[in-house]
């Protein structure tokens, strides 16, 4: 049965100023994370018992519902994997419906491919899964989180030190002067 996971978790320091928004396009666990004040909201969309246009009718409801009042300081949407082969087209789809539920709040967006998003994060372009968990449990305080999650928290993080620029590593620093922001107006 598909359904929603969310669960709020405090952060220890506010490590930004503003509401940023990550969104993670995977198929089956849709990931979303909302960064606010010190709280990261994260949120799994579970639709791998759907299929077709049924899928992403659940998967544009979902995101919509839960940003849902959010205004949005700057968001970021992973750019879909061209390894994942025949599914390409299907991931793009839900990018689409992602990029779209984000321009009717308003928010200026970040397209982010898979390595910049493990650059920025775990330091390396190609850094596994694992690495990714490990980061977002470091940053987060929790122990095994779902892998979609840890990307949408990146991503989040990510927007975040790009509005605020503040890199704190070298290859951020790399990543943050290399994406583009998709201004809305």
């Amino acid at each position: 049965m598909p359904r929603i996971h969310t669960q709020t978790i405090q952060l220890d320091a506010q490590i930004f100023n503003g509401t940023f928004i990550g969104i993670d396009t995977a198929l089956r666990q849709t990931g979303l994370c909302i960064l606010r004040d010190r709280q990261a909201e994260l949120s799994l969309i579970d639709s791998q018992e759907l299929r077709g246009v049924q899928r992403l009718a659940y998967i544009a409801d979902s995101i919509n519902l839960l940003i849902l009042g959010e205004t949005p300081t700057l968001s970021a949407v992973e750019d879909g994997a061209y390894e994942a082969g025949g599914r390409v087209f299907q991931l793009g789809q839900v990018n689409g419906i992602a990029q779209l539920a984000l321009y009717r709040v308003g928010s200026d967006l970040l397209n982010v491919s898979p390595t910049r998003l493990k650059k920025f994060f775990a330091n390396h372009g190609g850094a596994s899964k694992e690495k990714m968990v490990k980061k977002a449990d470091s940053l987060l305080g929790t122990d095994g989180i779902n892998d979609n999650l840890a990307d949408a928290f990146g991503l989040a993080y990510l927007a975040a030190a790009v509005f605020n620029k503040t890199p704190a590593t070298r290859k951020q620093a790399e990543v943050i002067l290399d994406v583009e922001i998709e201004e809305v107006t």
